[in-house]
C-alpha cells in the first residue's frame, strides 16, 4: 500500500518544462504534440502551467492542453497566445493555462489540475509559431 494512499498534500514536488513550435489541428491527440509531465505514480496536483514566448511571433495561436490515460487523449484546455513583438525592457506576455475562463473544468474556488494514477500531461500548440513557446508546470505528486 502506498504511504500516501489517500492524499490531502503533495508530497514530492514536480516541475516540468518544454518547449513547442510545430503546430497540430487534430482533436484527438494525434499529430504533434509533446508529453509534459509522465511517470504519476499515486497521482499528481498541477498548480499552475504558464507559457511564455521569448522571441518574435507573427501569428497569434491557440496553446492545448491533453490528458492521457491508458486509452485515449483528451483536450482539456485551449489558450489563445497572442502576437508578440519584442521589445527591449518589456516583458513577454505570460498565458496561465489553467486559466478557468478556458479551461472550464476547473472550479474557480480550487483551480488546481489533479491528474490520476498513471495519467501523462501533453501540450500543443495549433499553428506553428517561428519561436518556440516555453511551458511550465509547477505542483507536485501524491
Amino acid at each position: 500500500m502506498s504511504a500516501n494512499a489517500q492524499p490531502i498534500f503533495v508530497g514530492k514536488l514536480r516541475n516540468s518544462s518544454v518547449s513547442v513550435s510545430i503546430g497540430s489541428t487534430s482533436a484527438d491527440g494525434s499529430g504533434s504534440i509533446k508529453l509534459f509531465q509522465a511517470d504519476i505514480t499515486n497521482g499528481s496536483r498541477v498548480h499552475a502551467i504558464s507559457c511564455v514566448h521569448t522571441d518574435d511571433i507573427s501569428s497569434a495561436t491557440v496553446a492545448r492542453l491533453w490528458i492521457e490515460n491508458a486509452t485515449n487523449y483528451t483536450l482539456i484546455s485551449e489558450i489563445p497566445i497572442p502576437l508578440y513583438n519584442r521589445v527591449v525592457g518589456v516583458p513577454a506576455p505570460i498565458a496561465s493555462l489553467l486559466d478557468y475562463v478556458y479551461a472550464e473544468y476547473l472550479d474557480p474556488a480550487d483551480r488546481f489540475l489533479t491528474l490520476a494514477p498513471g495519467d501523462s500531461l501533453y501540450i500543443s500548440v495549433y499553428d506553428t509559431v517561428e519561436s518556440a513557446l516555453h511551458v511550465t508546470a509547477w505542483g507536485g505528486d501524491y
